[in-house]
């Protein structure tokens, strides 16, 4: 699956992978360290050491994978169109502001503010100017936000 990136977003897959690769030699050292304490049907730190290792080893793989075909965009050079990598401010119906950062679903990190193109206000935002209204149908009915501003 191709999946687009914000280069903010690639830069992060970089740093993880250099990291668990990194890590991935001392995980495997512990492995072994406890793999010669004994019985294996009954070594619990053998077992948490080779679990620790295989999670880094399917995470190398994973973003590996995902670096290798994944592309990179770069957003709208004149910000007067939402698209993937802008950030958009928002206001709704009850003049409360917020900040988002417009990225693919892979990128989500709601702790970062991110939103998914593929999310309902994502999806609505993509395309629209400075002014625009969007609504958007939740479980507590309908949502109307304008666009403040795209930075």
């Amino acid at each position: 699956m191709m999946h687009t990136l914000t280069k903010t977003g690639y830069d992060q897959f970089v740093n993880e992978l250099d990291s668990l690769t990194k890590a991935r030699p001392e995980a495997l050292v512990n492995m072994v360290r406890m793999r010669e304490l004994g019985d294996l049907s009954e070594n619990a730190g053998y077992r948490a050491a080779r679990s620790k290792l295989s999670r880094i080893d399917n995470r190398i793989r994973f973003v590996d994978r995902l670096l290798a075909t994944s592309k990179v965009v770069t957003p709208n050079d004149n910000q007067s169109i939402v698209s993937l990598g802008t950030t958009v401010k928002i206001r709704d119906q009850e003049q409360k502001e917020m900040i988002y950062h417009v990225v693919d679903t892979i990128e989500i990190d709601l702790t970062k503010l991110n939103i998914s193109t593929r999310c309902p206000l994502g999806k609505a935002l993509m395309g629209k100017c400075r002014g625009d209204k969007v609504t958007i149908t939740t479980i507590f009915g309908h949502k109307t936000y304008q666009i403040v501003d795209i930075l």
